[in-house]
């Protein structure tokens, strides 16, 4: 045997077997690297190996068949498989049937693959001396092979068994304790000294009647014993097993057996091999603790990553059936974002309802309020003043009630970059919002028996660039939510003023307070603290307002001490103007056909026109108006969506195959809902959503008469 021990690694994976013979060669191994059966077998017929590596998974022949070829034609060879599952049918059978020596678990450490060639290395240099023990032993004399003493007078003399003073010189001086016995009687025939060593008591001691056997671990003792006396004869006696010194340690050995065969085929000795293997025990019980720990690291890593993987698919599942469902919502809630209502976005489409009829009805109130006030004290029309306030408070509130139907869709939305805003006064839009929700915190907490005092403190400030309904909506709101936090009456304080580089406006009550679990969520929608009576949108919408216009909102609130809402707005930064405004009065009177099938709405938008000296002719008909286009010359035709018989889409559609060319602008109710949709009817010019003032209306008709100048 050459003084490098050489080994065979067997692997189809080119960086493992070059990682492999890396590392071999750093502890000076003799290796040999191949990557298929074929070149490994070619290189066991050309070369003894000491230690034979193989991986399991090869696409040529399973590492363990190929080991079992190996054993038959190097028995001696040390045989390890490399497996990345130590649970593999077959592994521990063939570690039991001696086809492997032991297996590496992937991936490795370098001190598992130092321990295990250390191992694997011990094992071949310990049956490779057996070997040839056994080969000496049947060249030996005829007497050599006569009975010895009996275990009484057994003594580590070489010539009792016939065999040279100087093998039993080498037999003294290895690690291994060497023991022959007679086959038949099982008499014990031979002690090495180095007995002594291992157990730790004179050799004649030892080899005297039953101690060897009253040395073993008693937990242990009885297999022994049955293992040497049915396995010894037979070449299967190997058996690990404790002993006790005298001074109390236990230690760990190793004892095998093998029989030595005569010419004539009978057995006539048995010789054993015997090593103290308690440092190797300690390490291998190390080894197979890291091995257990890592496997089940592993096992549980596996595990998370399956059920991480299969919570992904069910995820992408649910979010997939989510996205079918939502297809038909996101076409009427185009620019609504996900930050708010997340994945309750159907749940929350009918709950929203609720708030913004909630909305509606509280920009009824001063509608209500000062007509009713009006009709049942008709002497207040003397006051010219008074009856100018009461109608713009009424006006303003219209349009907030209109905006606030065209919220459905914009509830937490992101703001359109085509969206008009303009410079605000936020002092006088305030005002506006404490005239028109004076109804509730002044007439009808009288109602109840509150008194509600509201106290302003409005500095003039730079003005806000903003949408004056949303600003009003907001205060709205916010005023509203004090009341309802003055069960008992109260004060609210509202405040504006400047700081730095924006608006500040402030809403204060003296009420009862949130705790602070509400206070942190109290923007949310549908946290509501007032049970059945409160939708949980009020401050949600207030949120959402400030956020479009790119604000920010504070909130502090004690328990019985009142809340606060501290809102900051930038202010108006207006933009160039290009060219000057575009957005003007015709300057030419204009002939307009107005279809419509209520004659009340067909009746405003004429009077509106005429107030602006144009001529107008009126359709309560699609078919009406259809005809009338046909027959007369008209700058532009207005006209309503939904009618009998044929819709506003269907008139378009019919004038532009007749080759009518004329603008056309639709008014209709659901302009919000197509504008989301992005679907402008064909032909149509423009939609205007109803109801439309008269500053609305004149703009989209300069609109289009400045569009129909550039183009003809």
């Amino acid at each position: 045997m050459e003084s490098v021990p050489a080994v065979l690694v067997v692997d189809d994976d080119k960086m493992i077997l070059h990682t492999m013979q890396e590392q071999l060669s750093r502890e000076h191994y003799r290796v040999v690297a191949v990557s298929r059966v074929k070149e490994a077998l070619e290189a066991i017929s050309a070369q003894e190996f000491a230690i034979i590596l193989a991986d399991q998974f090869m696409p040529d022949l399973p590492g363990l068949e190929f080991l079992r070829k190996c054993r038959e034609r190097q028995p001696l060879s040390s045989r390890m498989l490399i497996t990345g599952m130590a649970s593999s049918p077959g592994i521990q059978e063939a570690v039991l049937h001696g086809d492997i020596f032991r297996f590496l678990l992937k991936p490795w450490t370098r001190m598992d693959l130092v321990l295990a060639l250390h191992q694997g290395l011990e094992r071949h240099e310990l049956l490779c001396q057996v070997d040839r023990l056994k080969t000496e032993s049947a060249c030996a004399e005829p007497d050599a092979r006569l009975p010895g003493p009996s275990p009484e007078t057994a003594v580590p003399a070489g010539e009792h068994l016939g065999v040279p003073e100087r093998y039993w010189q080498v037999f003294s001086h290895i690690d291994q304790a060497i023991w022959v016995s007679d086959a038949e009687t099982n008499e014990l025939l031979y002690f090495s000294p180095v007995h002594e060593r291992i157990w730790d008591r004179p050799l004649h001691q030892l080899c005297t009647g039953t101690a060897w056997l009253d040395s073993i671990h008693p937990e242990d003792r009885e297999r022994v014993r049955q293992a040497a006396m049915c396995d010894q004869r037979h070449g299967g006696y190997d058996q690990e097993y404790r002993i006790l010194r005298p001074d109390g340690q236990v230690r760990w050995v190793r004892d095998r057996a093998f029989p030595l065969i005569e010419e004539n085929g009978t057995v006539a000795r048995v010789a054993g091999v015997v090593e103290d293997i308690t440092d190797r025990k300690a390490v291998s019980e190390q080894l197979e603790l890291r091995v257990r720990e890592r496997t089940e690291e592993l096992a549980w890593a596996n595990l998370a990553l399956e059920s991480e993987v299969s919570e992904r698919r069910r995820a992408e599942i649910q979010l997939r059936e989510s996205n079918q469902r939502l297809q038909q919502a996101l076409k009427e809630l185009h620019d609504t974002q996900q930050q708010v209502i997340q994945q309750e976005r159907l749940r929350a489409l009918g709950r929203m309802a609720s708030g913004v009829a909630h909305d509606f009805n509280n920009a009824l109130v001063p509608i209500l309020g000062y007509a009713e006030l009006l009709l049942e004290k008709p002497e207040l029309l003397q006051d010219h003043d008074k009856t100018i306030q009461y109608l713009r408070v009424i006006r303003t509130a219209s349009k907030d009630a209109s905006t606030v139907v065209g919220r459905l869709r914009e509830f937490y939305r992101t703001r359109d970059d085509g969206e008009v805003l303009e410079a605000v006064n936020l002092a006088e839009a305030v005002g506006d919002a404490v005239s028109m929700t004076q109804p509730r915190w002044r007439d009808e907490a009288l109602a109840q028996g509150r008194h509600i005092d509201v106290q302003t403190d409005l500095r003039p400030v730079p003005a806000v660039t903003c949408n004056g309904a949303e600003i009003r909506e907001m205060v709205t709101n916010l005023v509203f939510n004090a009341v309802d936090a003055l069960p008992s009456g109260g004060t609210i304080w509202i405040r504006s003023y400047p700081d730095q580089d924006r608006a500040v406006l402030e809403v204060q009550d003296n009420g009862v307070g949130m705790p602070e679990e509400v206070r942190a969520r109290c923007m949310e929608p549908f946290v509501t603290t007032k049970g059945e009576r409160g939708t949980g949108l009020g401050l949600a919408m207030v949120y959402g307002i400030v956020q479009r216009h790119h604000g920010m909102i504070e909130v502090e609130s004690q328990i019985g001490k009142g809340s606060l809402f501290r809102i900051r707005l930038p202010f108006h930064d207006p933009p160039p103007l290009e060219g000057g405004s575009r957005w003007h009065e015709p300057s030419r009177q204009l002939h307009v056909l107005v279809i419509d099938d209520e004659a009340v709405a067909r009746d405003i938008v004429s009077l509106f026109l005429r107030n602006d000296h144009h001529e107008v002719t009126l359709a309560n008909s699609a078919a009406e108006g259809l005809r009338a286009v046909k027959e007369n010359r008209f700058d532009l035709v207005i006209t309503d969506h939904a009618m009998p018989d044929m819709t506003g889409e269907a008139f378009t559609a019919a004038a532009r195959s007749a080759g009518i060319t004329v603008p056309i602008l639709m008014l209709t109710g659901f302009g919000e809902l197509m504008k989301a949709a992005g679907k402008l009817p064909p032909g149509v010019n423009k939609v205007v959503n109803k109801p439309v003032t008269i500053d609305g209306l004149r703009a989209a008709v300069a609109e289009l008469v400045m569009e129909a100048t550039d183009n003809g």
